[in-house]
């Protein structure tokens, strides 16, 4: 077929070097060296597992485990996905502050993380060893 396409002067797209374009395949891949890179460290024991990840939908509380920290989630595409990080107020455990009235470029960028996730909670585990529980919220003005 491509013969007959270039015998009509018709030229060929070669598909070997083509990759994805969109801000979609960008996140994605991202993502995927989020992953890789997170998963490493525990020598890719758990890479199969990163599509759990997907339950911490965008919007959500939940409370860090590994680190005793709150984050708010902004999402997980494929393989990993980015949170901020919440301050929890002094005077009471129960109440967060998303952030503070004049926050440095430097403390913004602390709190913005990418996270990974690859352990889910089941009543049949005898040892619970998931990394994140979603916290009930509600927004207070």
């Amino acid at each position: 077929m491509s013969q007959q396409i270039a015998e009509h002067g018709i030229s060929t797209v070669d598909l070997e070097n083509v990759k994805p374009a969109s801000n979609v395949a960008d996140y994605k891949s991202v993502a995927a060296m989020v992953g890789l890179r997170q998963s490493a460290v525990r020598g890719f024991e758990d890479v199969s597992g990163l599509w759990v990840g997907q339950l911490m939908a965008h919007g959500l509380v939940f409370h860090d485990k590994m680190t005793d920290s709150y984050i708010l989630s902004f999402g997980f595409y494929e393989y990993a996905g980015m949170s901020w990080e919440l301050k929890a107020l002094p005077e009471d455990g129960n109440y967060f502050q998303v952030s503070e009235k004049e926050m440095d470029p430097h403390e913004s960028r602390v709190r913005l993380q990418f996270f990974t996730t690859s352990r889910v909670w089941s009543p049949a585990d005898a040892v619970c060893e998931e990394e994140f529980s979603g916290v009930p919220t509600e927004v207070c003005f």
